[in-house]
């Protein structure tokens, strides 16, 4: 439990961004991929350089080479190992809404979590969560 506010009920804003973290490295396979697409390049520049010209070879390369970085990122992000953000949920209280929930609201338990306040379900990804807060008399 984190306390957040202590005072007089004037109203609150409560904003919960709830983010999922995978298991895994969100880079595990990204110098694979740069060395397989710079490997790529090269080959290309080289058929280039065989089929066309060596100057067109010379334009080839230079431009091959800014875009494997930019080609191997992507290729990274579609393995989706990184944290996926599942959004952000506010919930603006009143001052008699602060009162309310602490001294005239029972305790829910969900899943073994205590609360008086949930956020709507946060999706994504294939899960759902929410985000939980207990009021307490200061």
């Amino acid at each position: 439990m984190i306390e957040i506010y202590r005072g007089k009920p004037y109203g609150i804003a409560l904003t919960a961004r709830m983010m999922e973290h995978d298991e895994d490295d969100p880079d595990r396979y990204k110098a694979a991929m740069e060395a397989a697409v710079g490997a790529a390049a090269t080959a290309i520049t080289t058929a280039v350089g065989a089929i066309a010209t060596p100057a067109a070879a010379l334009i080839v390369g230079p431009l091959l080479g800014a875009v494997a970085p930019v080609v191997a990122d992507a290729l990274n992000g579609a393995l989706d190992l990184r944290d996926d953000d599942l959004g952000v949920q506010t919930l603006p209280l009143t001052a008699k809404q602060m009162v309310v929930l602490a001294a005239r609201t029972q305790d829910s338990v969900d899943y073994g979590v205590t609360s008086r306040l949930q956020t709507p379900l946060f999706t994504g990804e294939g899960s759902s969560y929410k985000a939980c807060f207990r009021f307490a008399p200061a």
